[in-house]
């Protein structure tokens, strides 16, 4: 399902809800980032960059418990995996769902998009597992939405050529259970084009999917990294990427030095310069890498700061 509305400014507002991906696993202007009151995760002070070494070191610690992951061409996700470990459904109103990832015992990271009509915390639960099931136990208390996400612009030829924002926190109560593990977030300095990936998410595998599908993963290759859009994009024309459903979802890598994955990006939709069908495969994504503060002060804001992530300068958004 797609929306359009025409914006004042004449451009058009695609709604990219239905469109946003993660993965059809199966087959095989002007720059606003001045204006979050945030300071931008390429743009971290020098010391916050010069202890980067060892902030790693004591925060990747997020796949004990499981098994080491080697990307070896594609595979289901499995019980006591890092992916599933880490990979939660978000069911909105029980009318739609999207995907998140954890990054802290009460911290989730998804899609701005996902959350753009929720009124209330309440009418978010959180599922995991293969089968997404609603975790009882945990309930959503707060969430935040970028503060200059207005939307997913595009025009005739596709999205706008500027930052989309669209990154979104919740923060929730409870005891996550002893198969639910966090994830850490990768360095912008730790990602290059062409480099391997995972995506996973509870989306469709195709097009023309309406089945409520387990969750998923497919591995692929890191296409494009838009340093100045904030994002990156998966490698498209393969038939691997995002579908219905994913958005939100986490993209990995691996860290060669501990073998547990490391978040990258979060799904946003289909790959810039495609047809936007499922299977042309492909994604952008929003790049985390460079969100790490805005998050980092997000969290603070909704009273469940996350030591692990670097606080830069905040404001009350």
């Amino acid at each position: 399902m797609q929306k359009r509305h025409i914006m004042p400014t004449g451009m058009i507002f695609l709604s990219l809800t239905a469109l946003l991906p993660i993965a059809c696993r199966k087959s095989s202007g002007k720059d606003t980032r001045a204006q979050e009151g945030f300071v931008a995760g390429d743009a971290q002070p020098a010391a916050v960059q010069a202890d980067a070494t060892a902030v790693r070191a004591m925060t990747r610690a997020s796949c004990q418990n499981t098994v080491p992951y080697k990307i070896v061409g594609g595979q289901v996700a499995v019980e006591k995996s890092q992916v599933t470990a880490a990979t939660l459904k978000l069911i909105i109103r029980n009318q739609k769902y999207c995907t998140g990832t954890l990054i802290g015992p009460h911290h989730i990271v998804t899609a701005a998009h996902c959350m753009a009509d929720v009124k209330d915390p309440k009418e978010i639960r959180i599922g995991s597992g293969l089968d997404g099931k609603i975790q009882e136990k945990l309930d959503v208390d707060g969430f935040k939405v970028h503060p200059l996400y207005v939307g997913i612009l595009a025009n005739d030829q596709g999205y706008l050529n500027q930052p989309i924002y669209d990154v979104a926190v919740l923060t929730f109560q409870g005891t996550i259970s002893s198969q639910l593990i966090p994830v850490s977030l990768a360095q912008p300095d730790e990602l290059q084009a062409g480099m391997p990936v995972i995506v996973s998410g509870y989306g469709a595998y195709g097009s023309e999917d309406k089945t409520r599908r387990p969750l998923s993963l497919v591995e692929t290759r890191l296409g494009k990294v838009e340093s100045e859009l904030m994002e990156l994009q998966i490698t498209s024309g393969d038939g691997r990427g995002a579908c219905y459903g994913d958005s939100g979802g986490p993209t990995f890598i691996v860290d060669s030095a501990s073998s547990c994955l490391l978040l990258i990006g979060s799904t946003t939709g289909p790959g810039r310069n495609t047809d936007y069908s499922c299977e042309s495969g492909g994604g952008t994504l929003m790049d985390l890498t460079r969100y790490q503060s805005w998050l980092a002060c997000a969290f603070k804001n909704l009273n469940q700061p996350l030591d692990s992530l670097p606080l830069g300068v905040c404001d009350s958004k």
